[in-house]
């Protein structure tokens, strides 16, 4: 952008290629003769309550055991902190949706009984002599 000013382009022309608004051009133009690494300035608001180095630890707890509901999560991250330092289940369930890790409910299914095993051996057995055009006409289906 700034090359294509001191080639005496126009903002319009510049804001219609880059289909950037001119405005904010003009701000991005302000921004750049202010700082010309065009870094974000620190925002303010309230600081973060977990560190960088809290959240890894937290990630790291959440990926060793999966299963692992976030109340103990929370509780081995609290192990040993201050009061003041120590953070809530729901900040960790926050940190683990931040890093892409979901809460999923294990499936549960029936196991197989003795009877299901044999019944099974018992139709294989049957049915393993019979040829491909046999099986052509059967349909399974749940």
């Amino acid at each position: 952008m700034v090359s294509r000013k001191e080639n005496q382009e126009s903002v319009s022309d510049i804001s219609r290629d880059l289909g950037i608004s001119r405005s904010h051009l003009y701000r991005l133009e302000e921004k750049y003769l202010e700082d010309p690494s065009m870094e974000d300035k620190e925002r303010t608001g309230r600081p973060r309550k977990v560190k960088v180095q809290m959240e890894r630890r937290i990630v790291r707890e959440i990926r060793q055991n999966p299963s692992n509901p976030s109340t103990n999560v929370t509780r081995e991250v609290n192990q040993g902190l201050p009061q003041e330092n120590q953070i809530s289940t729901s900040t960790t369930k926050r940190i683990a949706y931040r890093n892409s890790l979901f809460a999923y409910r294990a499936c549960r299914k029936p196991f197989l009984t003795a009877k299901h095993i044999r019944d099974r051996l018992e139709f294989a057995k049957t049915y393993q002599t019979k040829n491909l055009r046999f099986w052509r006409h059967v349909l399974f289906a749940d």
